[in-house]
């Protein structure tokens, strides 16, 4: 990587130009700093104008290499006509990051796939800081009405490199590639006896050559094909002959089949056909998982046959995810086949030039089908949180919190909010910049609070040089400083209650007495106790609020039915079966 930091940086590279056309410039970089970088790019190639461009360096604390696109003076993808190698210029007026490579794309195989990141798993790390991820293991959903297409059993022959293949303890696969010069086929045959092999192949680019084939079924067998010139988008066949014979005599279950192509020569193959039976005749939906970490989304032919053939397709998208990914195959906008035979026949077939492996073919009755078994499955962690982490009406103390339920909490909320909340601390009221990355809380100045420090803490005034207020027990207005009486208090001291009213708090105030008029003496003034709220009651009613009648606790306006209305008793003696 080359080092870009400092003042007034420069740096002058020469990009070798494959050949003429159209390019899309692509960099990347890694760097810590919070802050962007805007990088000038200017570039020239014999007998071509200046092409000037600029791209933005982010942020990038991640454990991958961050990758930005050139963009033109519009703010749009920056597209250059290079005629031979380039001289390119980078200038910046200050920058903080290491560059890793430049790209050169051709316009038309280039993608924002290019760009925007992928997960390769769900990761799993130990207590150690510097201890290696393993990574969780998930699943997709597969209904059980689905039969399951798999692909022949053992590995095949991968051009991929070993790091970016998927691991085969996670799923079995097969590898297509478009061309390569060896492949490797394994099967189960039936029962043991003598078979013929057809090899299925396309080859555009040579007049017929032969091609050497390796038949593994017991013994070992060395025979041949003839790869004729064949353009044909469906593919040609030929047998396999060895010895002057077409027969093979096969001694063990497993056969292996190794096609093996001459140096200089080229030959597709670049398809594989599965087959199975299914439960009952009706409508399918067809869903191909696999994995594909090599080249952007492109489309890959689909041909079933099941009582008559269908062609359809999938997207095989960029997926260098461990498990692999799954499309439904389409054929005419529709998802959904008609099978009206048991026996159902798959072909995979990838496009020239792209490579693709193959993990297995979902054949989904119709009316079982959700598109969700195109998803992987979360990881529950809902039990272990709830056990864990629930105890305190799930309050997590940053300080006292185990790692796994700080861990918990912090994905919940990014996942609530779509990603990390910034902390926009107050630059006034805040003494940096930085927030707590638990909960967000910025370091606030003396007598100031707020999750952003943006006001006084209480019993104080005047933002952001808070001062205490002078106004005794009482609260004062936060901006300006002026005393504040709390709800129903008498003006100016604001220390008691006002009429009808009880339960003097400094800061709370008091509380209505709310007395009923029918059932209190001196129904004009439904005033009470100033202390404890006690309206002043009629003889025979209940309290707190006068207006439950003693006994059969029916209204005192209103006469109980079947018995003598009750008669108001003097002020000065209530009657003995009453209480006050």
């Amino acid at each position: 990587m080359v080092d870009l930091s400092g003042r007034e940086v420069e740096l002058h590279l020469q990009l070798r130009v494959p050949q003429v056309g159209q390019y899309v410039v692509m960099v990347e970089y890694v760097t810590e700093a919070d802050q962007l970088f805007t990088v000038d790019m200017n570039m020239k190639s014999p007998g071509g104008p200046l092409l000037a461009g600029q791209v933005t360096i982010y942020s990038c604390k991640y454990s991958v290499l961050c990758r930005s696109i050139v963009i033109d003076s519009m703010s749009r993808i920056a597209v250059y006509e290079l005629l031979a190698d380039a001289d390119l210029q980078l200038k910046v007026h200050m920058a903080r990051f290491l560059l890793h490579q430049i790209c050169l794309i051709p316009i038309e195989e280039f993608s924002a796939e290019y760009v925007r990141p992928q997960v390769h798993c769900i990761a799993s790390y130990g207590p150690l800081v510097n201890q290696s991820a393993t990574c969780v293991s998930l699943a997709h959903e597969t209904p059980p009405t689905a039969l399951i297409l798999n692909v022949p059993s053992g590995r095949t022959f991968s051009l991929l490199p070993q790091e970016n293949s998927p691991s085969a303890n996670v799923i079995p696969e097969i590898t297509l590639q478009a061309p390569q010069s060896q492949v490797t086929l394994r099967g189960l045959v039936p029962h043991l006896g003598r078979y013929v092999f057809v090899i299925h192949f396309y080859q555009a680019a040579h007049p017929t050559f032969p091609v050497q084939v390796f038949v593994d079924g017991g013994r070992p067998w060395s025979g041949s094909f003839r790869a004729s010139f064949c353009p044909h988008v469906l593919g040609c066949r030929d047998q396999v002959i060895s010895g002057g014979q077409v027969e093979f005599d096969i001694s063990e279950p497993e056969v292996a089949v190794t096609v093996k192509v001459p140096e200089g020569k080229s030959l597709t193959l670049s398809q594989v056909t599965l087959r199975g039976l299914v439960p009952h005749l009706g409508r399918y939906v067809f869903v191909i998982h696999f994995y594909q970490a090599a080249h952007p989304t492109f489309p890959v032919q689909v041909f079933v046959d099941g009582g008559r053939p269908w062609s359809g397709s999938f997207r095989a998208s960029f997926c260098p995810h461990v498990l692999g990914c799954r499309d439904q195959v389409i054929s005419g906008g529709q998802v959904e086949f008609d099978i009206s035979e048991p026996e159902v026949a798959v072909t995979v077939k990838v496009p020239e030039g792209k490579s693709l492996t193959l993990v297995r073919v979902l054949v989904v009755p119709a009316e079982n089908y959700d598109y969700q078994i195109l998803n992987k499955k979360s990881v529950d962690k809902s039990f272990e949180f709830i056990t864990n982490c629930g105890g305190n009406s799930f309050y997590i103390d940053p300080q006292t919190a185990s790692r796994f339920c700080k861990n918990s909490a912090r994905s919940l909320v990014a996942f609530y909010h779509n990603g990390a909340l910034p902390c926009e601390c107050d630059p006034a009221g805040a003494i940096s910049h930085h927030c707590n990355p638990e909960g967000g809380q910025c370091p606030c100045r003396p007598n100031i609070i707020g999750r952003q420090c943006t006001r006084c803490a209480t019993g104080h005034y005047g933002f952001p040089h808070c001062k205490k207020c002078n106004c005794g027990r009482r609260l004062c207005e936060e901006a300006t400083g002026q005393c504040l009486c709390p709800p129903r208090t008498v003006r100016p001291q604001c220390e008691a209650c006002e009429l009808h009213s009880f339960s003097f708090h400094p800061l709370a105030g008091c509380e209505g007495c709310n007395c009923s008029r029918r059932g209190i003496i001196g129904a004009a003034a439904p005033d009470c106790d100033k202390d404890s709220g006690q309206c002043r009651l009629l003889g025979p009613v209940r309290k707190l609020r006068g207006n439950l009648s003693h006994g059969s606790f029916h209204d005192p306006g209103v006469s109980p039915p079947c018995v003598n209305p009750v008669t108001p008793q003097p002020r000065d003696g209530p009657r003995e079966d009453t209480f006050a």
